[in-house]
Order: C-alpha cells, then sequence, then structure tokens
C-alpha cells in the first residue's frame, strides 16, 4: 500500500453537519473500515487534544478533519473527493448521501447563518440572553 491510500484518520465531531456528511458517505460507500474514526464531543478535553494534535500539522483545526500520511484535510469535500478517489467510489450514485447533501444540509447551514446574523444583531443593539 502506498502513502497516497494508506489509512487515513478522520476526525469528526458529534453533531457537526459536515462530520455527519463524511460519517454518511463512509456508511454508505461501505468504507467505514477503510478509515480510523475518531468521534469527538465538543467542549471537552478529547476535543482540545485533537486540536492540538492536528494543530502540528495545519493552522485552524476544524471538523471534520482527514489526516494521511501525506496530507491533512479539514474540509468535507475534499475529503470525500480523496476517498471517492482512492476508493472508486462515486458520492453521487449514493442515494442517502445525495439526500441529506440536497435536502437537510442546506437547510441546516441556512438556519446556522440566520442564527449567526440574529446574534451579530443583537450584539450590536446591545441585547444579551439575560
Amino acid at each position: 500500500m502506498s502513502d497516497m491510500s494508506a489509512r487515513p484518520t478522520i476526525y469528526a465531531k458529534a453533531g457537526c453537519p459536515f462530520s455527519l456528511k463524511v460519517r454518511l458517505f463512509l456508511l454508505e460507500a461501505g468504507l467505514i473500515d477503510c478509515v480510523d474514526l475518531q468521534i469527538v464531543l465538543g467542549g471537552t478535553l478529547e476535543e482540545l487534544q485533537a486540536k492540538e494534535s492536528l494543530g502540528a500539522y495545519i493552522e485552524k483545526v476544524t471538523f471534520p478533519t482527514a489526516r494521511w500520511p501525506d496530507a491533512v484535510i479539514s474540509d468535507s469535500d475534499a475529503i470525500i473527493e480523496r476517498l471517492s478517489a482512492e476508493h472508486g467510489v462515486h458520492a453521487e450514485n449514493l442515494a442517502t448521501f445525495e439526500a441529506y447533501v440536497t435536502g437537510p444540509l442546506p437547510q441546516i447551514l441556512a438556519l446556522y447563518r440566520e442564527n449567526a446574523e440574529l446574534k451579530k444583531s443583537c450584539e450590536s443593539s446591545g441585547q444579551t440572553n439575560g
């Protein structure tokens, strides 16, 4: 096995929609046993340790992040693209994965952006969650 296709470690955050996207891809593509999957909980020592470990390779650690011997990737689409290329899987042929990517994920992201704007508006007007 070459370094290019060596078994990656994927760090995914519980509750993260992008981590779920990668996990759905892995499950539906039958690749879950081809990676070392590390699920971390937000706000825990485990998350801090994962960020410190990955911080040696990349400037800003986000989840999901995949670490191969030759690369560290912190973008769900790029992770899926590399895994697809290595294993000959076409994500567009995975019905459940595609349903998530075209259905709930855009809605989740829209709600996230709306929430961020509302928080920003409240902060600028001096309102708090008291």
